[in-house]
């Protein structure tokens, strides 16, 4: 029984080696058609218009600190025009020419 697998496994071996190249062509090609049936399959989907209503129904809310959102309207409505950055006395800007 041994020797009758070795045999059979030496035979495949012996036949894959001399068909190589068409056994890898035909791998590719049989994988690219199956990705394209499914991409097209996947585009031609109907739309149902009761899967997205469930679908958009499982999203969470999301709630804003009303607090935090009242600081920021204050802090933008405050009396600080422009933000400048100044340097002390006995630095020079490179930057001023």
């Amino acid at each position: 029984m041994g020797e009758s697998i070795k045999r059979l496994k030496y035979d495949f071996l012996k036949i894959f080696r001399e068909h190589q190249a068409f056994v890898v062509i035909s791998a590719v090609l049989i994988i690219l058609i199956a990705v394209f049936l499914r991409i097209n399959a996947l585009s031609n989907m109907p739309l149902d218009q009761r899967y997205l209503d469930t679908e958009s129904s499982k999203i969470k809310t999301v709630r804003f600190n009303q607090e935090a959102i009242e600081q920021i309207k204050e802090l933008n409505d405050s009396n600080v025009t422009t933000p400048k950055v100044t340097l002390p006395s006995n630095r020079q800007n490179p930057f001023n020419e």
